[in-house]
């Protein structure tokens, strides 16, 4: 029984912990993105 729950919480903070890396990883996609989106903007206006 305290096997099971101990895996249990495990899993738990390891859901949260791929949760908050997806979550960075989200967020530095999208920052790098919006980057290339003005340096191509900028490219093309040059």
């Amino acid at each position: 029984m305290q096997a099971s729950s101990f895996i249990k919480w495990n899993n738990i903070d390891l859901f949260r912990q791929a949760a908050l890396l997806v979550g960075i990883l989200f967020m530095s996609v999208y920052a790098a993105s919006s980057d290339l989106e003005k340096f191509w903007g900028r490219k093309i206006c040059l």
